[in-house]
């Protein structure tokens, strides 16, 4: 599922939505995209921490796999669709998967074997859920969750009040 958090007195969201409503119709139902009006649902916005507008949320087995702010460029959009979809791989990985439970061992092994074909890191079927990934945030780029910046210390000992942590300075990887 792809949210995407707008108001209609938003200039970059008039830019973006018929984007990201054109990459729907286009990917042929291979995400749902929901429309969120900031104006109309306050407590939704400030639930997913929306701070500026357009912003962008990919969730993926019912967590957020990543999230953009500002009207991007197609081919930066479409890099993020990438990240937030199930590849091929992972695609026949869940097939493997459906076909064991439904009582098929042989077509599940076919499954699985042309999964890992595609990509030998391909194990959705015992470790579901995308491949932690890390991206530059910073505004009108494709970031990483904030809940999954790994915490650290700068060399003073700390980040805001000292001792505890911060999170990543501009360019950090």
């Amino acid at each position: 599922m792809v949210v995407d958090f707008w108001a209609p007195w938003c200039g970059p969201c008039r830019v973006l939505g018929p984007l990201l409503e054109q990459l729907a119709e286009e990917y042929g139902g291979a995400f749902m995209l929901a429309k969120v009006n900031v104006d109309e649902s306050p407590q939704l916005a400030s639930a997913f921490g929306v701070q500026s507008i357009p912003m962008v949320v990919g969730l993926r087995d019912g967590k957020i796999a990543s999230e953009f702010v500002g009207a991007l460029p197609e081919r930066q959009v479409r890099e993020f669709l990438a990240q937030v979809l199930p590849s091929e791989a992972e695609q026949l990985a869940a097939e493997g998967a459906a076909l064991a439970a439904a009582g098929e061992p042989d077509k599940a092994e076919a499954a699985y074997r042309r999964a890992l074909e595609l990509d030998a890191r391909c194990d959705r079927h015992s470790s579901p859920g995308p491949a932690p990934r890390r991206a530059r945030a910073r505004r009108g780029s494709v970031a990483a969750p904030r809940a999954g910046w790994p915490r650290y210390t700068d060399q003073t000992g700390g980040g805001p009040g000292g001792g505890g942590p911060a999170y990543p300075p501009i360019g950090w990887r």
